[in-house]
């Protein structure tokens, strides 16, 4: 159970949804002292479709940001839900992800049509701060329709994180489906 005051949201992971609930009473009555609302917080949903073509990533200089990468796709056929391909340009490769794919594949490019991204890995770098010969590397996964890693990340690192997946259309909002 976690508890975040800031938003008033109670988080439980429990095997059945009766424990959940009855676990989140318990915590704002019992242990917060404050009266269970019932109001079940909406899913974001995240859309990579911006990411199956070559995208620049535009960013604003006060946030510090050197570079963003696309390190890795997986690939769904449209036609077949049972089948998946993963595209993945390791740290020392010299091109994009959208090149590699366009060289190795050629007329058979899955990023030229027929496919549909269900997972992304970005890599945004920022410049090095201070003394520092490195700046350090917000990793974010993106897993399409409501995953992402970006609550598991420091507070400024989520600010940034969804100030820009929004802004890149990758986030496209709060609303539409409930948890439960």
């Amino acid at each position: 159970m976690t508890y975040e005051p800031a938003t008033g949201v109670i988080e439980v992971v429990a095997n059945d949804r009766e424990s959940r609930e009855e676990m989140v009473r318990f915590m704002a009555r019992d242990l917060l002292g404050i009266e269970f609302q019932s109001e079940k917080v909406p899913f974001r949903t995240y859309d990579l479709a911006v990411l199956v073509h070559p995208f620049d990533f535009p960013t604003d200089p006060e946030d510090g940001i050197e570079s963003v990468e696309v390190k890795q796709l997986r690939l769904m056929p449209i036609d077949n839900v049972g089948e998946r391909v993963t595209l993945e340009c390791l740290r020392k490769a010299d091109r994009t992800i959208w090149s590699m794919s366009a060289e190795r594949f050629g007329a058979n490019d899955p990023l030229a049509g027929g496919w549909v991204a269900t997972q992304a890995k970005l890599s945004i770098k920022f410049h090095p701060k201070g003394d520092a010969k490195r700046g350090r590397t917000l990793p974010l996964t993106i897993t399409m329709p409501h995953g992402c890693n970006l609550k598991d990340q420091t507070e400024e690192e989520q600010l940034i994180g969804e100030k820009y997946l929004r802004r890149w259309g990758i986030l496209s909002g709060d609303g539409g489906v409930v948890v439960d």
